[in-house]
């Protein structure tokens, strides 16, 4: 199947796509952070040409976080049990968390960049998230071109490795201009179509139930998560997963099959220049 023409499985039609594109041709509307959510899932929401197929995608890493009762290491949780299952995933970077400035201990730090060594060595693809956390429409081309060196350079040198070219604006909220310049500059803008945080502040176990009612619904693609949340819940997500009959591939993969879900378009915040 070429590009994005997926069809639904309630009705054996393929449903036009909602009037968002990634080339800039034709009227492109200004969808809210509201509407976004519901107006890619309505079209987002295949099964029937697409596959028992997922990708897990992890926000926000590395992370560990310190509690009542000691450290716990998130991305190096993920990272184990991922392993364990032979599982391949996809880590967008927050490049703050490898400036030895910002990381509280030295400990912390050499855990960072331990867990991105195995990131490279175990076979993921590691990609930009940003490097403080800034959604992209609220950024510059010159901030964005600062965040993505920063973060990039950082990786070489810990690792010796380059990053892949995917990104992923924070919250999925990117403008017109962002995305224009992204695709300029070689980048590819990875939104998702399983939120595992649709509300703020879910539990660990009310995200896991949020991703399997969206599963049981039929959905299939790519699942957003967070190293802090899904740390708790991956066990569980990957058995459910293996009765189901559902197969994790990797985003590379994704794309070879059926290419990139279309980005919708939130209005930049700041001179584009």
């Amino acid at each position: 199947m070429a590009g994005n023409s997926f069809i639904l499985a309630k009705d054996k039609k393929a449903p036009p796509p909602p009037a968002l594109n990634q080339n800039g041709s034709g009227p492109v509307p200004i969808i809210t952070d509201i509407a976004k959510e519901k107006a890619v899932a309505e079209w987002f929401g295949f099964t029937d040409k697409i596959g028992d197929f997922v990708v897990l995608t992890f926000d926000d890493g590395p992370y560990r976080q310190a509690n009542g009762k000691g450290t716990v290491d998130h991305t190096g949780i993920i990272l184990d049990i991922l392993k364990r299952e032979g599982i391949k995933a996809t880590f967008f970077i927050l490049g703050f968390q490898l400036d030895t400035a910002n990381v509280k201990t030295g400990e912390t730090y050499q855990k960072y960049c331990q867990w991105l060594g195995r990131m490279f060595s175990e076979g993921h693809t590691v990609a930009i998230h940003d490097r403080n956390h800034i959604q992209y429409y609220k950024q510059s081309k010159k901030d964005l071109d600062a965040s993505f060196a920063y973060t990039k350079c950082r990786v070489k040198e810990i690792c010796g490795q380059e990053m892949s070219c995917y990104v992923r604006s924070p919250g999925g909220t990117i403008s017109r201009e962002s995305l224009q310049y992204l695709k300029q500059n070689g980048y590819k803008h990875i939104f998702w179509n399983i939120n595992s945080e649709p509300e703020l502040h879910l539990t660990p176990k009310e995200i896991l139930s949020a991703i399997i009612k969206e599963l049981n619904r039929g959905k299939r693609g790519i699942i957003m998560m967070h190293d802090r949340n899904a740390s708790v819940y991956l066990d569980e997500l990957l058995r459910y997963l293996k009765a189901n009959k559902i197969k994790v591939i990797t985003l590379e993969e994704w794309e070879r099959r059926y290419g990139l879900p279309e980005t919708p378009f939130t209005p930049q915040k700041v001179k584009f220049d």
